[in-house]
This record gives structure tokens, sequence and C-alpha cells, in this order.
């Protein structure tokens, strides 16, 4: 039987990316070594002395190395930084969606949606993002994990480009003059191909764009505002 890789998320079964059979050849490979370090593993979350194990393995792509950490301090780090991170874009976001170029709830929403995609997958902020960032974000990233029809390519970029336009006005946005010309002449059709192109979903996030459209700012169920 020929082996199968394949990632699931919730009951779906997803297609994957060239990397996702790299990273996962070379877990695979480091397993032995890795299994050898179990009890000392288990030791560092009692509140024994840190590891920090790498290994270097031969891939079909060239050696790889797989390192094993414990306690993972370094991943607590980084979600503490993602939710520093994510705090300061709320505060941008408030005052996006009181200013004119964000007073339609739509943009509102796609903006607070790609910029949680950029924190969550990049640990950047939006506003810190350089023109090629943002590019690569808006259209490789995001099609990759949101589940969309190509029609909403149009409003998607509408709603980025007035947030482009809010940031340069309110914050000087370095990236901002640059990444409005990206959204110009031809990204429609660009963001639409993307979208239309054979998937491979190589970001453990998927995320729904129409489920989306059902909340407010900040993830706030329209039905519980109207009930405060």
């Amino acid at each position: 039987m020929t082996p199968m890789l394949f990632g699931i998320e919730g009951a779906e079964r997803l297609a994957i990316c060239a990397r996702d059979v790299q990273v996962t050849e070379a877990i695979a490979l480091a397993l032995p070594e890795i299994v050898a370090h179990a009890d000392a593993v288990r030791a560092a979350y009692d509140g024994g002395p840190a590891i920090d194990v790498r290994v270097t393995v031969d891939t079909q792509t060239g050696p790889r190395v797989v390192e094993l950490r414990a306690p993972a301090t370094a991943h607590r780090l980084a979600e503490e930084a993602c939710k520093d991170l994510t705090e300061l874009d709320a505060e941008l976001e408030r005052a996006f969606a009181e200013d004119p170029e964000g007073s339609d709830s739509d943009r509102a929403r796609t903006v607070m949606i790609v910029s949680a995609i950029a924190v969550s997958l990049l640990h950047r902020r939006f506003i810190s993002l350089s023109v090629d960032e943002a590019d690569e974000l808006i259209f490789d990233v995001l099609p990759r994990v949101v589940l969309m029809e190509p029609s909403a390519a149009s409003s998607i970029l509408d709603a980025l480009g007035a947030y482009t336009r809010f940031l340069i006005r309110e914050h000087h946005f370095t990236a901002g003059p640059a990444l409005r010309r990206r959204l110009g002449a031809g990204a429609t059709a660009r963001l639409e191909a993307t979208i239309l192109a054979p998937r491979t979903f190589g970001w453990p996030l998927l995320v729904d764009l129409e489920a989306l459209a059902t909340l407010d700012h900040r993830g706030a169920a329209r039905g519980d505002a109207d009930r405060d």
C-alpha cells in the first residue's frame, strides 16, 4: 500500500504542501532519538532541568535539524507575544471602525481577520509589515487559510485598501504607499486566481469567511450584542 499523508482539521481531510511532507519526514526520522529523551522531557515539565536536544537527519531534500525543547518556554513566550500584538491591533481596529474608512462593518471584520492571521501565522502586526510581506499575506497566505469564493476578492481588497489609507493617514504606515499600488489594477484578478488555484494547506488554520460574517468586531456575536 502506498503511504498517504494528509492534514486533519475537525472531520475534514486536507491536502498538504511540499513543506509539510519535508517537516513530517524529518520528524519521523528523528523520532527514535527524541523518544530516547522521554524521561528527561517528563522530568523537565515536573520542575527538573530543561533540555535542549538537536538531532540532524538526512531527508530526501538534504540534512534537516529537528529540535526538542522542554519545557516549551519559547512557545509560551511566543503565545504571550502574539497576545500583546493582538491587543495592540485591536486598538487600531477600533479606531479604524470609528473612522469613515472603516464605518462599513464588512470592512472592519475583514481587517480583523487579516490582522489576526498576520499575528498568528507571521507573528507580525499588519502595520509593521514590509510591502513584500503584506503582499505575501494577502495574495499567498490568506487564500490558503481562509475558505472563500473568488467573488469575495474585490470586497477583501476594498477593505484592505481602506485600512491601508487609514494607516497611512493616521499612523504613517511605511509600506502603505507601495502597498496601495499592489492593491490597485490587477489585484482582484490576481487574488481570484489564487483562490481558484488547487489548494495546498500549509498552515494549521482554516477560517470560514461566511461563518465569520455572522460575528461582530473581535468575535462578539451579533445576537449577544443585541441582547446587551
